[in-house]
Order: C-alpha cells, then sequence, then structure tokens
C-alpha cells in the first residue's frame, strides 16, 4: 500500500488511516469520494489542509454575502 499524500509505503495497519472512513465529523465530503490510504501523520496534514480550505470558502461566502 502506498499512501496517498507522500507516495512512500503503508507498512503497518497501526499506521494506517482511510479516507473517507477516518475523516473527522467537521470535514464535509461529497459522497462519490473514492477511498484513499493514508500515514496517520500524513492524514493530519490532509485533514489540516481540508479544514483550511473549507474555512477559506465560508469565509469567501460570507464576504458575498455581506
Amino acid at each position: 500500500m502506498k499512501c496517498e499524500w507522500c507516495s512512500d509505503g503503508i507498512f503497518s495497519d497501526e499506521d494506517l488511516a482511510v479516507w473517507p472512513e477516518d475523516a473527522p465529523d467537521d470535514i464535509s465530503i461529497s459522497p462519490t469520494t473514492d477511498l484513499m490510504l493514508y500515514h496517520k501523520w500524513c492524514f493530519e496534514s490532509l485533514i489540516n489542509e481540508e479544514r483550511q480550505q473549507q474555512n477559506m470558502k465560508h469565509a469567501a461566502d460570507n464576504m458575498e454575502v455581506a
């Protein structure tokens, strides 16, 4: 298995995080999203990036309303 973030091999189930199954509830996920595998530490980076993108989208939406 290869990590979708860093492309290095994932050699232990303890190091594995699965998108979208392991995503926190505050992350919006498309129902058509593909299953992807990550190292847990790479998954944290992915979640942080997703949160930043969602926050920027909400900020832009709020600016359009104002």
